[in-house]
């Protein structure tokens, strides 16, 4: 399992941002002075609750015939280790996953707990958001508050 790439890091706001790199560019061909593409976020800001990722999820989720080898769509950062979710980092890690969503890390991550740890290096996962097709996945079913996602 790779290392994630730090993109930002700014000790002073204890603020960190890594990225497990993908190997493809984002929607709009932003190309920045890094020398690498990043995505095109698809979605307002995140806020770390069930209610606002779910809310994402469902807005990202009509970008999906975007998505592919030169194209990521991003819904914007993982929350898990910020505190505000605790098993439902689960469903938000495996929809981002799913959705080939760069998995940006928005917490701080010297202070991660095993639990976190093992959950964003989860390699069945990873292996999914970097599938060489890229195919994003899509909602194809809604009833009673359960969703099917295909790709």
């Amino acid at each position: 399992m790779p290392e994630p790439e730090v993109w930002h890091q700014d000790p002073g706001n204890v603020c960190i941002i890594a990225a497990y790199m993908v190997p493809n560019a984002n929607m709009l061909k932003k190309k920045f002075s890094y020398g690498f593409e990043i995505p095109h976020q698809t979605t307002r800001d995140i806020k770390d609750n069930w209610d606002s990722m779910t809310s994402l999820t469902d807005q990202h989720d009509k970008w999906a015939s975007y998505a592919g080898p030169g194209g990521w769509n991003d819904p914007d950062m993982l929350e898990i280790g910020n505190g505000g979710m605790t098993e439902e980092y689960r469903v938000h890690f495996s929809i981002w996953a799913l959705a080939k969503a760069p998995l940006l890390i928005g917490c701080d991550t010297r202070a991660l707990d095993k639990t976190t740890k093992e959950l964003l290096s989860n390699s069945e996962a990873i292996a999914v958001n970097k599938d060489k097709l890229g195919i994003q996945g899509k909602k194809v079913k809604s009833n009673n508050g359960l969703e099917v996602i295909f790709f």
